[in-house]
């Protein structure tokens, strides 16, 4: 819309494009004016990026080419003939180059006009170039990667691109040069990298007064939709599938404003359901969180901790909400390495998913709280750490496995295996077992196949009220019931200094050495982890006679009628080993303890 706005050759079509609407106000108020610059417009898009480093220049460099190409087609009539020799010469293998004369023969051709006194000059009130650059992060996706942040910092295409807005900045020196700068797709993540030191830079991404405008408001959608189709309850069927897969951004961090749509998922939709599809809406092409970012959050066990307690939900439904201190308008691949498996501070990786559209703000307090806006950014935060891990697959199987049998060892394995990956710093050796239920119920039992509720409330065999920690069940025999207990390793007597040597002891250990390890300066909890379980430590309480009350209880025993019963207790071990033991519906030990690896 810009480019119709401020184009010079779209003067004649400002009644039809702005007529009576809110910039027009603003144009009779004479606060900006129409058709005052010369568009130069660039799309770096494309199609996929080749991973050889000379083929991404050589699109990059044609890609440029082209945009000056076009220039030169827009409006080598109006400045003329030393515009065109001085633009006549172009070498394909320098674009920087190329735009560095075209910006010199705009000038000096602007410049004659006045110097001529031409008012009646079609370019007589024209004030220069207005640069557009759509979808300028397309090839740094392709090629950032903060854990090895040379990959990115020396490569042709990153040479490409800086010798370009090297010679951006040169244009914004010229009095009828390159006037203003307009870039979308960029994170602070390139701008530092590619566009340092360029005069008045202003992030407006997250400006209340542009916020509709990143995406589609709940009202343009609904119109779209009645004009599809007049059928009222088939509208609100849509718009509630749109509402839980592609809704949820809020773009501005200082107040709460109108929820929008992703703009590309819900187009896609609407396209698919005028066109008599099926609306692809499990997971939309070239939408949301792009892809390489997700990977680049996988590898960082400080992200990846967020992004799992991000995932989990409240009573209500909604996803956990994130606190948070600042979003920084710049930082650097370093930035990220740096944070990738530190302490504390994680705001880069905060910040960069921010702008990737992995998190929002919180609609209802957006200064202080992220949170992850709907299912499909939910589903490839999930597929991403998974497949990181090469789990993706195996965890599937484990879950159909559970929904046949009723046995989660596999599952259960599964988790074991992320959780040792991703628990490396201090914050997650702490914690609670509400965390760890948590990410296992939304990294490993996310599936249609079954249904998987957390804090199940019973009555106990005294008739007072219990929580189940989690109740699995599906629309056929299964029900299977989980109690989840957690270690955390400063509660064990373990030797060494550092959480992390610790849990390294507790990786090597075998089954017999861990039932047998003693707590420490645990206040309910004495003895061996065994007879804590069984209930023969010196304190009072067993987790065997926790789980005992609620099976024996009327609530469960008139629910397991005709089901496949099954009953776990799970037992989190410093969040490197899982203690699994079974029991039956009359409230005795099915075989052994287990480990699940």
């Amino acid at each position: 819309m810009l480019r119709y706005f401020h184009g010079f050759q779209f003067r004649e079509s400002y009644d039809w494009l702005f007529k009576d609407l809110d910039v027009d106000k603003a144009v009779k108020a004479g606060i900006t004016q129409p058709g005052r610059y010369l568009i130069l417009e660039f799309d770096f898009s494309g199609p996929t990026y080749s991973h050889k480093h000379e083929e991404c220049a050589e699109f990059l460099a044609w890609e440029i080419n082209l945009g000056l190409s076009n220039f030169k087609y827009d409006y080598a009539e109006y400045l003329g003939d030393s515009f065109a020799s001085a633009t006549s010469t172009f070498s394909e293998k320098d674009p920087a180059g190329n735009l560095r004369h075209l910006i010199n023969a705009v000038d000096l051709a602007l410049q004659d006009i006045h110097d001529r006194g031409e008012k009646d000059h079609p370019l007589w009130d024209v004030r220069g170039i207005y640069l557009l650059a759509d979808e300028y992060d397309a090839c740094a996706n392709d090629y950032i990667d903060p854990h090895e942040p040379l990959s990115w910092s020396d490569v042709e295409p990153v040479r490409t691109l800086k010798a370009f807005w090297t010679n951006v900045k040169v244009g914004e020196k010229s009095f009828y040069g390159i006037r203003n700068v307009y870039i979308t797709g960029v994170t602070p993540l390139l701008l530092s990298g590619l566009t340092s030191g360029a005069n008045h830079q202003e992030n407006i991404s997250f400006n209340a007064e542009i916020s509709a405008l990143c995406g589609l408001t709940r009202s343009d959608v609904l119109e779209a939709l009645r004009l599809i189709d007049k059928n009222e309850e088939e509208v609100q069927k849509h718009i509630r599938t749109l509402e839980k897969y592609a809704n949820g951004y809020h773009f501005c961090q200082r107040r709460s404003v109108e929820l929008v749509f992703n703009t590309q998922t819900a187009l896609l939709y609407l396209q698919a359901f005028k066109d008599g599809k099926e609306p692809e809406i499990m997971d939309p092409v070239n939408s949301e969180v792009p892809e390489p970012y997700l990977w680049i959050c996988a590898r960082a066990p400080a992200a990846v901790n967020d992004m799992q307690c991000a995932l989990q939900r409240d009573e209500h439904g909604s996803y956990q909400k994130i606190p948070y201190k600042e979003v920084l308008d710049g930082f650097t691949p370093h930035q990220l390495n740096t944070q990738a498996t530190g302490e504390g501070d994680i705001s880069v990786w905060r910040s960069l998913m921010v702008y990737m559209g992995g998190l929002t703000f919180d609609s209802n307090d957006p200064s202080s709280f992220f949170k992850i806006p709907n299912l499909i950014a939910a589903k490839r935060f999930r597929s991403a750490i998974l497949k990181r891990l090469s789990l993706y697959d195996t965890i599937g199987d484990a879950v159909h496995t559970l929904a046949r049998t009723g046995n989660p060892m596999s599952a259960l394995a599964g988790y074991c295996q992320l959780m040792r990956h991703h628990d490396k710093i201090e914050d997650a050796f702490l914690k609670t077992e509400e965390h760890h239920r948590g990410i296992f119920q939304t990294m490993i039992l996310k599936n249609r196949s079954i249904d998987a509720m957390g804090e199940y409330q019973v009555k106990k065999v005294t008739t007072s009220a219990g929580f189940v920690d989690l109740l699995i069940t599906n629309n056929q025999n299964l029900y299977t019931l989980i109690e989840f207990k957690n270690i955390q390793i400063p509660c064990l007597k373990l030797d060494g200094e550092q959480n992390i040597d610790k849990a390294e002891q507790l990786e090597a250990m075998n089954l017999t050495k861990i039932l047998g390890l003693k707590f420490k300066d645990d206040k309910y909890r004495t003895g061996t982890i065994r007879n804590w379980i069984d209930g023969r430590g010196s304190k009072p309480g067993s987790v065997c006679k926790q789980l005992q009350s609620y099976i024996a209880g009327p609530t469960v025993q008139k629910e397991i009628v005709d089901k496949n019963f099954r009953a776990f207790v799970v037992v989190i071990v410093g969040s490197r080993q899982i203690l699994v033991r079974e029991m039956d519906r009359n409230g005795n030990w099915v075989g052994n303890f287990q480990l699940a690896k």
